[in-house]
């Protein structure tokens, strides 16, 4: 199989990447392979803007956790949103 390089940018705006693709005849393969190429690479920045966006909210979380802000813990009082209600009298927890 022959493969040619292809340049991607347009005109003087080079975009600085090269792709590799199987040398055709038919310029219309070689467009569906790049357009094919450009959607996986969208796809998998999407992928990673959602990661990183999870990444901070994680972050943001143990930033609290450790100021001792977190709307998820119980309080020192032990009356938080998450904390075990106490035991009645007489049903003591082991």
């Amino acid at each position: 199989m022959n493969l040619r390089l292809v340049e991607a940018g347009t005109g003087g705006n080079r975009v600085g990447r090269s792709f590799v693709v199987p040398q055709s005849a038919d310029p219309d393969e070689t467009v569906r392979i790049l357009e094919r190429r450009m959607a996986l690479l969208e796809h998998q920045m999407e992928t990673m803007e959602t990661t990183l966006g999870r990444l901070a909210e994680v972050a943001e979380f143990h930033h609290e956790l450790r100021a001792g802000a977190s709307p998820h813990l119980p309080t020192p009082s032990g009356r938080g949103d998450t904390a075990v209600p106490p035991a009645p009298p007489g049903n003591a927890r082991p």
